[in-house]
């Protein structure tokens, strides 16, 4: 079964927008060579241009601050975003390019023929 998705590329060096490990900012991930890291996959192109557009605005860092919950408890609550811009980051430089992923058929899908 084949599945359409799409990337996020750089235009002159083939390199890819990669996955972001967990517990990463999205927007922390540098441009990384397709052979040795997983892409970023998005469902749809529109999905990839929104993600585009964060990443170039730079490093992303959580604001927080305090507040109180219902029983008078302070707790830590995220604010704003803050973006640390890069200049390497260009968007003339990047394009969402579609990629398709051939998934093997399961049991149950091959007896349908």
């Amino acid at each position: 079964m084949q599945v359409e998705n799409f990337i996020i590329r750089h235009r002159h060096t083939g390199w890819i927008l990669p996955a972001a490990a967990s517990g990463q900012s999205a927007t922390s991930v540098t441009l990384a060579d397709p052979r040795h890291a997983p892409p970023r996959l998005f469902r749809t192109g529109a999905r990839a241009r929104r993600a585009l557009t964060y990443w170039l605005k730079g490093w992303g860092g959580v604001e927080t601050g305090t507040d109180e919950d219902a029983f008078g408890n302070k707790v830590q609550v995220q604010i704003g975003v803050t973006y640390l811009p890069d200049a390497s980051r260009r968007r003339e430089d990047m394009e969402v390019v579609p990629v398709t992923v051939d998934l093997p058929l399961l049991e149950w899908e091959k007896s349908i023929g």
